[in-house]
């Protein structure tokens, strides 16, 4: 029998419950059965409409949908998702038959929590759904006493980052072993927009506190690659397949920064992110860096949550 997953909600004793899209009704029941599989409950959508509806109206810890669908396909119901706050941070994965590094892009940029190509390896597909459950499984505990000392904690790990000062270096390293390993080198910036906001509201060390609570997760899943920049911002340098992990918790800070910094007061968090994916044999870390400020402004002035700047052909 297979084993059930190992995050708060087997510990709990909840059930995740999970919503697949698919218009093809065999990949679609195939899906179904592997969720099931796993002790999920498990609701089935055969068009992008259904799923957008069925998201807005019943609870759900994880979504899957196909990229490719009648009506909205599964990249627009993502990005419907992802724009409402009552449905931002409901982790999702993009299922499709496509393998263009465009798709893939699109599906980061928009918040997915991971990318899967048909045909799919069981395995793999289990393996991201656990991985995005154990990232689910924390969004709606309330902040553990005392809450006072979790800010400190959130805020410390902030000040703990290498300071800016460091920054070209550590890209230039990354640069040069990218290039050795002949792999494309990534930056990207995680960015808390509204902080001038923010510490007027709820002051300066709970707002240290939500971004914080990002480079906790950053460091955690990327240990060593987070860099402190501006003070709005920190920068990470993942590699390409780390992405939707980066863009993952750059959406549940956004969603429920408030519950994981221990701030009291409703507060609008916004957190954007941008990379840039480059050729490490013609890039420097002053292009690397541009490219991925380039990438969150566009994002900016779009209304999504992230965005990349691709200057390879492919990866």
């Amino acid at each position: 029998m297979r084993a059930r997953l190992d995050s708060d909600f087997s510990k709990s004793g909840a059930v995740a419950r999970v919503l697949v899209a698919d218009d093809d009704p065999v990949n679609r029941q195939l899906i179904e059965e592997v969720c099931r599989s796993e002790g999920f409950e498990v609701e089935g959508a055969d068009t992008g409409d259904a799923a957008l509806d069925a998201a807005r109206h019943r609870a759900f810890d994880l979504l899957l949908l196909d990229a490719a669908m009648p009506g909205m396909n599964g990249l627009e119901v993502c990005r419907a998702l992802k724009a409402d706050p009552e449905t931002a941070t409901i982790p999702i994965i993009i299922v499709t038959a496509s393998a263009e590094d465009a798709v893939r892009d699109r599906a980061t940029e928009l918040g997915a929590a991971a990318f899967i190509t048909k045909p799919f390896h069981i395995f793999e597909l289990t393996q991201k759904m656990r991985a995005a459950l154990r990232v689910r499984s924390h969004d709606g505990e309330p902040p553990t006493a005392p809450h006072i000392r979790m800010r400190r904690e959130r805020a410390d790990a902030l000040s703990a980052l290498p300071s800016p000062s460091t920054l070209r270096a550590h890209l230039q390293r990354e640069i040069d072993a990218c290039g050795r390993a002949g792999k494309p080198v990534v930056c990207a910036v995680v960015r808390l927009e509204n902080q001038e906001h923010l510490n007027a509201t709820v002051g300066r060390s709970s707002t240290d506190a939500l971004l914080g609570g990002a480079v906790l997760e950053l460091t955690t899943a990327l240990a060593g690659r987070v860099v402190r920049g501006d003070v709005d911002e920190v920068v990470v340098v993942p590699t390409e397949e780390q992405l939707p992990t980066l863009a993952a918790i750059a959406a549940n800070v956004a969603g429920n920064g408030r519950l994981g910094a221990g701030v009291s007061l409703a507060v609008e968090v916004s957190v954007r992110w941008g990379a840039a994916i480059a050729d490490p044999n013609a890039t420097d870390p002053e292009q690397l860096i541009a490219g991925a400020r380039a990438a969150l402004e566009k994002a900016q002035r779009a209304g999504e949550p992230g965005g990349i700047d691709r200057t390879l052909g492919s990866s």
